[in-house]
């Protein structure tokens, strides 16, 4: 009887010492393949939009419409061609415009944004795209 309660006891010793087993993850797929897949859905929108773009600038045959360095889409709606001045790095000059979605609804209004200022060459104006 004495030995089964020494044996007993060297048991839970023996088990009690073993380390702990990790467990397995619960989402087999690993992390670099969900951000993989991020990317792509990423990469197939941004050719969407590109694409309706494309689509809404081949309807719109009257204007002419430019692509800035910043990616942004552009065209005049009223453009003096008579004045001979253009302005250089540094001048400051005013702008006021309207930004509107593919089907000419406006999301900001010149009303809303108000007179922009602007310091050519010198100032990121893209930031200024939001409401204030």
């Amino acid at each position: 009887m004495k030995t089964n309660f020494y044996f007993i006891i060297f048991l839970l010793l023996i088990l009690g010492c073993s380390k702990p087993q990790p467990r397995r993850p619960i989402n087999p797929k690993a992390s670099t393949t969900i951000f993989q897949d991020n990317i792509e859905t990423a990469k197939k929108m941004a050719k969407y939009e590109d694409e309706k773009i494309l689509d809404f600038i081949r309807k719109d045959s009257l204007k002419v419409y430019q692509n800035s360095s910043n990616g942004f889409w552009y065209t005049y709606k009223n453009k003096n061609l008579t004045d001979t001045i253009s302005p250089k790095t540094g001048d400051v000059v005013e702008i006021e415009y309207d930004i509107r979605d593919l089907n000419d609804s406006i999301i900001y209004s010149k009303e809303e944004l108000g007179v922009k200022t602007y310091r050519v060459d010198k100032e990121d104006f893209i930031s200024e795209f939001k409401k204030e």
